[in-house]
């Protein structure tokens, strides 16, 4: 029984410390990810945030349907599980 515990908590260890270290690695992967698909290049001043697996888009969009094929495109990239759109529209009469 002992050993069930100590073995867990060695197992449970090791977890936090690929998290601490392999982590900011994960981020930077699927904000590369991201931004190589220049999904960027159509917000005026985007602002990309990586948090774990999840997104936090930031920016302007010139139109709604323009903020929702970006999200929907950044939501396709592999690895990503959550996109929390904060895009502002510029022209809110399309």
């Amino acid at each position: 029984m002992l050993s069930l515990v100590l073995a867990s908590l060695v197992i449970a260890t090791l977890v936090m410390i690929s998290n601490y270290f392999f982590r900011p690695g994960l981020e930077l992967d699927l904000k590369n990810r991201i931004l190589s698909k220049h999904y960027s290049h159509q917000l005026l001043n985007p602002v990309i945030k990586v948090e774990g697996r999840d997104v936090i888009l930031n920016g302007v969009a010139r139109n709604k349907d323009e903020a929702t094929q970006i999200e929907a495109e950044i939501q396709s990239v592999l690895g990503i599980h959550n996109v929390d759109s904060r895009l502002l529209i510029q022209n809110q009469s399309d």
